[in-house]
């Protein structure tokens, strides 16, 4: 695995990880590590400015879980090393082939079965395999953050809902 970051790092904060999601970390060996200290999620109110509920989902028969992203990328990482995956750092990606061919910016040139590109909505890698039809710009977004339980949260007989 190649990253260009000097270390594995995350943007964004938390996300939530359902039953398919939680089958997967189960199947690469990642899932105690990346659930340890998670939140069980039941259900998830998201609320306006004023803190006013205006939506609630509740999730039930499968397992969700409110976990922070970096305890996922950290697990992953784990579990790939302990069957040998090599996790290279420092390492910015320059071009790939459809072939399993990929290049670094060095000019060194590797091969591969498969290459798995994430590298954001500005891929250098996709756009060099023509791998875009079309590209939308909107002009709105939003911003998400993790903020703290407060103690009364954290001790309420609901404490498996999340709130956004």
């Amino acid at each position: 695995m190649h990253e260009r970051g000097e270390r594995l790092r995350t943007t964004g904060a938390g996300i939530y990880i359902y039953e398919n999601g939680l089958r997967v970390l189960t199947a690469v060996g990642a899932y105690d590590a990346a659930v340890k200290g998670a939140p069980f999620a039941h259900t998830r109110e998201v609320r306006d400015d004023r803190n006013r509920v205006i939506s609630v989902h509740r999730w039930v028969g499968s397992r969700v879980f409110s976990i922070v992203r970096q305890t996922v990328i950290n697990a992953l990482a784990a579990a790939a090393a302990r069957f040998g995956a090599e996790i290279v750092t420092g390492s910015v990606a320059a071009g790939a082939s459809a072939d399993g061919e990929l290049v670094l910016a060095d000019g060194q040139r590797l091969s591969a079965d498969l290459i798995v590109a994430a590298d954001g909505s500005n891929s250098a890698l996709r756009d060099g395999l023509g791998l875009l039809s079309k590209r939308k710009y909107l002009v709105d977004g939003s911003t998400r953050l993790l903020i703290a339980k407060t103690p009364e949260e954290r001790l309420s007989a609901d404490g498996a809902t999340t709130v956004e």
